[in-house]
Order: structure tokens, then sequence, then C-alpha cells
């Protein structure tokens, strides 16, 4: 198992070409909590200055997210955003917890893929989003989901551009969904 708690796994750039982070455990990964500056803790990949984001791979039966924290990619100025990739049998994601693909200013977004769950939760405020922020002309990534069972409960699921760049894509495969 591994537990992040009020800290930040990273890898970044500002101009060059950021690492890739690789977590693979074998019963569970909780990511919860800020860190002293009150920004997220969690996992992170990020680009600036015109950099390329690394990727984020995560693989374990069971990810929850909360308190906050994040597992995200983000571009910002003109970086490329990387992907973020999640084998997990049950995800969680409450109280803040979020997965995302940022673009901030004019970079391009990421991707998030959960190829084959069992569950995904988002709940009281969780977020599983690929946008674009205000004030920029960045494009949004792309959000592709399949899972058996899918449930939002006061949280949200968005590709979302909130500036005049394009919104990503969003492609939910779910058996079941109570929203």
């Amino acid at each position: 198992s591994l537990t992040v708690q009020n800290s930040l796994i990273t890898a970044s750039t500002r101009r060059g070409i950021a690492g890739d982070v690789f977590i693979q455990a074998s019963q569970s990964v909780r990511l919860s909590g800020l860190l002293p500056n009150a920004k997220p803790g969690g996992i992170l990949a990020e680009a600036s200055a015109g950099g390329r984001a690394g990727t984020v791979n995560i693989t374990t039966p069971s990810l929850t997210i909360d308190a906050g924290a994040q597992a995200a990619v983000s571009s910002t100025q003109t970086g490329i955003a990387g992907d973020l990739n999640i084998e997990a049998a049950a995800v969680s994601l409450s109280n803040n917890g979020r997965l995302a693909a940022d673009t901030p200013v004019n970079g391009i977004g990421g991707r998030i893929e959960i190829p084959s769950s069992q569950s995904i939760g988002v709940s009281n405020g969780g977020r599983l989003i690929a946008q674009a922020r205000p004030g920029g002309t960045g494009s949004a990534g792309r959000l592709d989901l399949n899972t058996i069972e899918l449930l939002v409960d006061g949280g949200q699921i968005a590709a979302s551009s909130e500036g005049s760049g394009n919104a990503g894509d969003l492609t939910i495969f779910t058996g079941t969904a109570e929203i």
C-alpha cells in the first residue's frame, strides 16, 4: 500500500520534458490532504513555460483520493500536459479529492483514462475533470472511463473549457450509473 498524506510526489519541468511517475501498489493507494501552502497534496506531472509534462500511471486494486488531494497532469503557459492512466478495480474521489488534467493558460490538455474498473465513485465535492481554465486559449484534454458501476453524488465529472479553447471529449462506458 501507498499513502501520501499532506505531501506531494511530482515530476515537473519548465521547458524540457518531465519524467513519468509510475505507482504500483498491491493493495491500495490513498492520496489525502493539502500541503502547508494549502495547495493539493498527492501526485503531479506538470509542464510550465513550454515544457512537456510526463505521464502519471497508477496501478492498484483500490485508489482513494480525498481531503483536497489530487492525482493530476497539468500544462501552463504553452506547455503540453501528460496523461493520467489509472488501472484500479475501485476508484473513490471524495471531499474535494480529484483526478485532473488541467490546462491553466494556453497549453495543450492531457488525457485521463480509467480503462477497466469495477466501480468509480465521485462524491462530496470529488472531481474527475479535464479542463481548460478561464482566461486562456488552451484546449481541455479528454476523459475515457470504462466501469461496471458509476456513482456520482455531490461530485463532478466534466471535460470543459472556461476560456476560448476547445472543451475536451468525455466518453463513459458503464453497466450502471447512479447520478
